[in-house]
């Protein structure tokens, strides 16, 4: 499991890079070439997609590393995981949604990953709080 939690952070890491450079290199323009008037709205959503997805890529380091280093907490850690991950897909992946398509129709998803994004964080205290290195008894 530690194995994948690290490759899940690495291709969020990646891909929030590649989605702040298209933001950088691509949204004004797209959005011109759309006829937005007030493009300012958009890169603020991008921004704050990319910031988020980049937080959640380094949590993830985190807690692929608590899996590798730790005998318990392991579900916790897990679910944590999965949190950051769906938290990625519907909270940066919906800001980056209506930045690029000015739609708005899938804006309910972005608190539902916000929320999933707090589970998660809820779950890596759980973790983190049963986290016992390997081979050590109990404190």
């Amino acid at each position: 499991m530690a194995k994948l939690v690290l490759v899940l952070a690495a291709i969020c890491g990646l891909t929030g890079v590649a989605a702040g450079a298209m933001g950088d290199h691509a949204l004004k323009s797209h959005l011109k070439e759309m006829g937005v008037a007030d493009i300012q709205p958009s890169v603020e959503r991008l921004e704050i997609g990319v910031r988020y997805q980049m937080f959640h890529a380094t949590a993830l380091i985190g807690v692929g590393v608590l899996l590798l280093a730790s005998d318990r907490g392991r579900i916790a850690a897990s679910i944590a995981a999965l949190c950051f991950v769906i938290g990625v897909v519907l909270f940066s992946g919906g800001l980056y949604f209506m930045a690029f398509t000015q739609n708005d129709s899938l804006v309910m998803l972005v608190p539902i990953g916000g929320t999933t994004y707090m589970i998660g964080w809820g779950a890596l205290l759980i973790a983190g709080l049963q986290a016992r290195p390997h081979g050590m008894d109990e404190e």
